[in-house]
């Protein structure tokens, strides 16, 4: 090896080094000639090289994840129905796909990308599918989409997902009553939201269902009812 990639800090300890590089992440690494690796202990410099290039991987593959290329309009449709009957079939929630309801706000015969039905409450919930991984018509979509839906006589969301959409649409949705975003997992099963992340996990679609069929527990999530003795301020 005759360079080596290494954060100029002449006079430090391993200590301060490691630590220095590891906040300095992958902006601040310079080449160094060979012979100054001698004087910046460079086993703790990569150690913490090691730990920015994992922080790297980890925000690359959630990015991955979302654009991912076998992703597209309609297996996103797939996906967010399987993540439904698998979440919400025990609970009698049943998935049809691509079902008419009457006409669109144009007078054209509206088609539901999925319809939810829970036969024992008679209630039921339209949804919308729209995935976009890269700029596009889907944009255009959005905003008739929305309207339309706002006709039809029950209850209906836009679902989406995808890192596609420009900012003033996907502002339009993030502010819709009547769009949740869903990205669910392999496993099928409920995600919560990301710390700081609006738009991550299935939860908006979650307390969409909730609120549609009435499964309150998913809204509560274990906690427990206020009692006179919370109102009247006692311990």
């Amino acid at each position: 090896m005759t360079e080596a990639m290494l954060i100029s800090l002449p006079n430090a300890s391993e200590g301060s080094i490691e630590s220095s590089v590891a906040e300095s992440g992958e902006t601040a690494i310079e080449k160094v000639p060979e012979q100054s690796i001698e004087k910046l202990a460079p086993r703790a410099v990569e150690k913490a090289v090691e730990r920015a290039v994992e922080k790297a991987a980890e925000r690359v593959a959630e990015k991955v994840a979302e654009r991912s290329p076998v992703l597209n309009g309609h297996a996103y449709k797939r996906l967010v129905a399987r993540y439904v009957v698998a979440e919400y079939g025990p609970r009698g929630v049943e998935v049809y796909d691509e079902v008419n309801a009457g006409t669109s706000m144009i007078g054209k015969q509206r088609r539901l990308d999925l319809l939810l039905l829970h036969r024992d409450s008679g209630r039921a919930l339209a949804l919308e599918c729209k995935y976009q991984d890269t700029n596009g018509t889907a944009d255009e979509k959005i905003p008739y989409a929305l309207q339309d839906l706002a006709t039809l006589r029950m209850p209906a969301a836009i679902v989406y997902a995808g890192v596609g959409f420009s900012m003033g649409v996907l502002h339009l949705l993030q502010s819709s009553e009547m769009a949740a975003y869903c990205l669910p997992g392999e496993n099928l099963r409920r995600v919560a939201r990301k710390k700081g992340e609006i738009d991550s996990g299935t939860w908006q679609l979650d307390h969409i269902v909730a609120m549609a069929f009435g499964f309150w527990d998913i809204l509560i999530q274990g906690r427990a009812p206020l009692t006179l003795d919370d109102l009247t301020g006692r311990a």
